[in-house]
């Protein structure tokens, strides 16, 4: 296998803030999973950028009907060689970046759901480039 020429040189988890509703019944109806996105880019010197990205679950959802409500937010320094090209580079930093760091934040999630006796979330895998509309820029 190759490296990539596009790196995640660090991550910090941010922030976390969750909310279990204790009125929440178990089984009384299927909600479908709402999440919201929100991502901010900051280039850096020397082909490094700075990616903050939040996710908010059930955030617009009634409070009555949503088993809890988290925000999760992450930070990422992203590095890449000179083999890319400005668009690439925007892509990459847009798209493929807040991908990584929901990786880090679908563990999290899961754990404080299955600590708090519900069925246990995992985040979805989410096409960034199809989901545009549902993730804010900053």
């Amino acid at each position: 296998m190759k490296k990539s020429g596009f790196q995640l040189v660090n991550q910090r988890l941010l922030s976390v803030s969750y909310a279990l509703n204790t009125n929440y019944k178990l089984g009384t109806e299927s909600i479908p999973l709402e999440i919201i996105g929100t991502r901010k880019i900051t280039h850096l010197e020397n082909n490094h950028a700075q990616v903050m990205f939040t996710i908010d679950i059930f955030s617009r959802t009634d409070s009555s009907k949503a088993p809890m409500k988290a925000t999760i937010s992450h930070e990422g320094e992203f590095s890449w060689d000179d083999s890319f090209d400005k668009d690439q580079i925007e892509t990459l930093l847009k798209y493929n970046a807040p991908a990584i760091l929901l990786s880090y934040d679908r563990s999290i999630l899961s754990m404080l759901t299955a600590y708090s006796n519900l069925p246990v979330l995992l985040l979805p895998l989410i096409n960034f480039v199809e989901s545009e509309k549902d993730i804010e820029n900053i």
